[in-house]
């Protein structure tokens, strides 16, 4: 397979297996600024479709990567910022859906169910995995800065509307914070939140790489254990552990690949250089020397992002 900024992987999911991945993006591109974003801050929020490659391009892509790797469990749509931003949505998931017999993901942010070229693009889907918000004005604002002309009540109502409409899997992910919205006071607004929601699974994700806020933490174990206890939902704060893998040649080139779309922890780096037989150390030095390369630190792991 030819090197590519679009599609990336397998990657080891907590929640999907070995993932292929691809970004119809190749920078950032979103409606929300997350504090806990782990690939930084949103330097241009957006509300309008954006098209950087055409689908055809994208589904060549996978076809090349497919000759050399059948070994996977999921096909996922997310990558750099929030992917129903892409004006060919509909027609990406389709194409994907033709040449695969494997689970069809979809990750976002879940604000453009109101758009209906989204809503309908979104119902070929397997699964779709949004976040949630809490639909507490100052919570929501505080936590995902979104763009001004974004109505998060708006967006609430439609995907309860997608949800009711929707036949695959919706797996929702809400996104626990220390001391910003793992209080007891936030669990009663949750709760009053997923009651209007027809979903399959409720993940309570925390914070395990740095984010864009450098502030933001995950909160203490029995928070989230209340939290997940409560409403029903799966605790998603341990690492996922697993190999990750690329065709390109370079070795160095190859980890750039990845942690430009997926940050990784320094284990991780070394378990994905031990099997190409490369040399850590040197690698490790590379890393810690690139201008270009965030190092951060978090839970006593260092984490490494390609800086977009």
């Amino acid at each position: 397979m030819r090197d590519s900024l679009y599609v990336y992987g397998p990657v080891l999911s907590r929640r999907l297996g070995r993932s292929i991945g691809l970004s119809p993006f190749k920078t950032k591109i979103c409606n929300l600024d997350c504090i806990y974003c782990q690939l930084g801050r949103t330097h241009n929020l957006m509300v309008e479709p954006d098209e950087t490659v055409a689908a055809s391009t994208l589904l060549d892509l996978f076809d090349d990567w497919l000759k050399t790797d059948q070994n996977y469990d999921t096909v996922t749509v997310s990558g750099l910022g929030e992917p129903t931003l892409y004006k060919d949505l509909k027609n990406l998931l389709l194409g994907l859906k033709a040449r695969t017999d494997k689970p069809l993901a979809l990750i976002t942010n879940g604000t453009r169910f109101d758009n209906q070229d989204v809503f309908a693009a979104a119902l070929e889907a397997d699964i779709v995995l949004p976040t949630i918000f809490f639909n507490n004005p100052e919570l929501d604002q505080s936590i995902h800065r979104p763009h001004v002309q974004l109505n998060i009540e708006r967006c609430s109502k439609s995907l309860d509307a997608f949800s009711n409409q929707f036949t695959g899997e919706l797996w929702l992910e809400v996104m626990l914070l220390k001391e910003i919205n793992d209080t007891d006071r936030a669990l009663e607004t949750l709760k009053k939140r997923l009651q209007t929601i027809r979903y399959q699974r409720l993940y309570i994700n925390v914070p395990i790489r740095p984010g864009a806020d450098s502030t933001v933490k995950p909160p203490l174990a029995k928070r989230v254990k209340k939290f997940a206890d409560t409403v029903q939902g799966l605790a998603l704060d341990a690492l996922a552990e697993g190999s990750y893998q690329s065709a390109v040649t370079d070795d160095y080139e190859a980890l750039l690949n990845i942690i430009r779309v997926h940050p990784l922890h320094q284990h991780e780096i070394s378990a994905f250089l031990k099997q190409r037989n490369t040399c850590i150390d040197s690698i490790f030095r590379r890393l810690n020397q690139d201008p270009k390369v965030r190092v951060s630190a978090l839970k006593g792991l260092r984490s490494y992002r390609l800086e977009i």
